[in-house]
């Protein structure tokens, strides 16, 4: 849905640093340590995979799965300039990804099954992977919520063709709160769902992160027909009038870490 560019990368780095605090407290409260084995799916450029990786340590090992040929090599060029050797990089669908019975003691997700038409058939695929005891963890969207304030007409129409656009595409934006009944349906057992909701004011890094997706995917949402060009323009417009209004925010979509048990 978003593409593959420079553009990309660069936000994907900047989100990584953003959200690591969230991502870094799930993994605290999974006890993940060294000598673990974990599969992270849709690794992208490995802003996950890396730190997961050091968290693990040489006797741990992270397999990460990535579709999109630049990202993948990306995370390998960064794998050799870092001698990072506890790494395996699988480049290819998910869905043609072999997966070892009762290898991992943890499978990992961040804002991947959003984007899928195939939700359910995809976690059928990957929850013979894990070990007895092993923990299938997601974070992902429950994008109601989100919203630019003071507001103004233009964000509605801008967050709302954003919606409509991941569904043009096959994705959704609610996958988070579907993913409880679905683990539940394959077996796994102690199903919990964490929430996440973040508020940013203009000079955050939660706004700037809310910017680089907006304002970078503005044309292809016109492209795409989920926004018009006058929408596109009074949201650009409107974006820069409230930052300087005392007491703007952004209110960031809601995440949930969503975690069930083998």
């Amino acid at each position: 849905m978003l593409g593959a560019s420079q553009y990309e990368i660069d936000r994907l780095v900047f989100q990584g640093e953003v959200w690591r605090s969230m991502t870094d407290g799930l993994f605290e409260k999974l006890g993940v340590k060294s000598g673990w084995k974990c599969l992270d799916v849709g690794a992208g450029i490995g802003t996950v995979a890396l730190p997961l990786a050091e968290r693990v340590g040489n006797e741990g090992e992270v397999t990460a799965v990535e579709a999109i040929p630049l990202y993948a090599a990306t995370l390998r060029e960064e794998l050799a300039r870092k001698n990072i050797e506890n790494v395996r990089v699988f480049e290819g669908d998910l869905r043609r990804f072999k997966v070892p019975r009762g290898a991992y003691d943890l499978i990992f997700a961040r804002w991947v099954f959003s984007f899928l038409p195939d939700v359910e058939r995809c976690l059928r695929h990957l929850v013979p992977g894990l070990k007895p005891g092993g923990a299938l963890a997601i974070e992902d969207y429950h994008h109601l919520g989100c919203a630019y304030y003071p507001n103004r007409p233009s964000f509605d129409a801008v967050i709302e063709g954003a919606r409509r656009w991941y569904g043009k595409t096959g994705g959704n934006y609610r996958v988070a709160g579907e993913l409880p009944a679905i683990y539940y349906k394959l077996g796994l057992k102690d199903v919990e769902v964490v929430p996440h909701l973040r508020v940013g004011r203009p000079d955050s890094a939660l706004w700037k992160w809310g910017e680089l997706f907006f304002l970078g995917h503005l044309q292809t949402m016109i492209r795409e027909r989920v926004v018009t060009l006058d929408e596109a323009k009074r949201f650009k417009r409107d974006l820069q009038a409230i930052k300087k209004i005392r007491g703007a925010m952004f209110v960031v979509p809601v995440i949930f870490d969503v975690i069930g048990r083998r």
